[in-house]
């Protein structure tokens, strides 16, 4: 909700479509629903929680099944060019996301992402940024920037190197 009081434009992405339910009240009540567009996909299919599809129908907000889409795609469906700021909550599927098919990160300004190293490798994604010319942070459970992830999970935070942080 924050990111509609203050951005252009906002596209929510969600694989649970009760979630998306929940957050159009959300924005209905804010008066902010006229700069969110709703899309209800699984991005990253191939890794992560919703990876599996028993977990996925017993996710807290499923509610029907969701279509399997790219971030090509949905930036294609979406007519988006630019991405100015991606927040990027996947459960794990990250991994994937940054697996194959990584053009739409030429689109990309600023990322703020939930890092669930039980699903991969943080280096992978860290050297598929590092290609497309991003500056990388990241930053542990405790909220300290490390070098690297001792835990689980974590954040990390990337910016064109002409953007800053």
């Amino acid at each position: 909700m924050l990111s509609a009081k203050f951005a252009q434009q906002v596209i929510a992405v969600d694989a649970q479509s009760r979630l998306l339910t929940d957050l159009k009240a959300n924005l209905a009540q804010n008066d902010c629903m006229e700069k969110v567009t709703f899309q209800l996909a699984l991005i990253g299919s191939k890794s992560g929680v919703f990876s599996d599809p028993k977990k996925l129908t017993a996710a807290s907000h499923y509610g029907a099944p969701p279509p399997m889409v790219s971030m090509n795609d949905l930036c294609e469906f979406q007519q988006t060019d630019r991405i100015d700021f991606l927040k990027i909550d996947i459960e794990g599927s990250e991994f994937d996301l940054f697996s194959i098919n990584t053009q739409w990160l030429e689109r990309v300004g600023k990322i703020a992402m939930e890092v669930h190293q039980d699903y991969g490798e943080l280096d992978a994604i860290i050297g598929v940024l590092k290609a497309w010319g991003f500056k990388i942070w990241i930053q542990d459970k405790k909220g300290l920037f490390v070098d690297t992830l001792e835990d689980s999970t974590g954040y990390l935070y990337a910016s064109r190197a002409h953007e800053g942080c």
